[in-house]
């Protein structure tokens, strides 16, 4: 298919933009869904398996049905063969749940399945994000105590105004802090910094989305006896000109130049956890 957005719903290429999903739908009345932002080189996925569990323990904690896992990979893999022919696309799975009448008590006939496929300018595989981003705090909190955090939920509005209100500040991303005032993560991406030769992250309590790009550089780093931890209660005072990263999809490690309009340093800590992932990255493509 040649057209600028690969669409697949319920089974079926479709136009891009042409209507699929019922008005009634519990996904568009009342925004139940998930959703994984995955990343594609040249037709195979990286770490779909991981994003594909992730999803389901979100559905199984937001008691939401969602079909099988299998049934979900074989239409993620069916559109990143559309996309083989570029070296970097990107790829929306969404999960929605169906129509159940106008309320919120009803049980949605069916799941609704849409997965989404573009070209991206992103780093290709295997090689390190040399662009680096500027990050603003955000004038809102993430709720550490909500029942969605933790979850990547569809409905994404207060995300996105963070992100939104970061550009208009001339940012890249906007840094998020929880309820107490803690650091947790970034609008569309987790955390990490290097806090005097210790690289930390912010630990999930503090209220963020528990990113397959976190979970593989907290991995990776450990294997390679790297010393990295995760804290609950990071402030922004401790972490003041701390070398920092944004950590996920398509964007992979990527070091951020300034935050809130100081310049932040380079680190070759960072660094390293950069080259780390660019190598592991080719060994997490899909076989399918």
């Amino acid at each position: 298919m040649n057209a600028d957005i690969v669409t697949w719903v319920n089974g079926d290429f479709v136009a891009a933009g042409s209507p699929q999903v019922a008005p009634s739908a519990y996904g568009v009345t009342i925004g139940e869904g998930l959703f994984e932002t995955l990343a594609v080189y040249s037709g195979r996925i990286f770490a779909l398996d991981l994003h594909l569990a992730r999803l389901a323990t979100s559905a199984a904690a937001l008691q939401m049905t969602v079909p099988d896992t299998s049934k979900l990979r074989l239409a993620c893999l069916a559109v990143a063969q559309e996309l083989a022919g570029h070296s970097v696309a990107r790829l929306r799975l969404t999960v929605t749940s169906g129509p159940a009448g106008l309320g919120v008590l009803g049980a949605p006939s069916r799941p609704d399945i849409m997965v989404l496929g573009s070209v991206t300018p992103s780093p290709q595989l295997g090689s390190i994000n040399t662009k680096r981003a500027s990050l603003v705090t955000s004038p809102w909190r993430r709720n550490e105590f909500s029942a969605v955090t933790g979850h990547k939920v569809t409905s994404y509005y207060e995300n996105a105004l963070a992100l939104r209100a970061a550009a208009a500040a001339g940012g890249d991303e906007a840094l998020l802090l929880n309820s107490a005032g803690f650091v947790s993560e970034g609008a569309t991406s987790n955390l990490l910094f290097d806090a005097s030769g210790q690289l930390v992250t912010p630990s999930l309590r503090a209220g963020g989305l528990p990113g397959v790009t976190r979970a593989l550089v907290l991995q990776w780093s450990r294997l390679a006896g790297l010393p990295i931890v995760e804290v609950d209660d990071l402030t922004p005072g401790a972490l003041a000109g701390a070398p920092a990263a944004l950590l996920g999809t398509l964007r992979n490690v990527q070091e951020v130049a300034s935050l809130d309009g100081a310049t932040l340093a380079s680190s070759p800590l960072i660094r390293r956890v950069q080259e780390l992932f660019a190598e592991n990255m080719p060994a997490l493509l899909d076989h399918s």
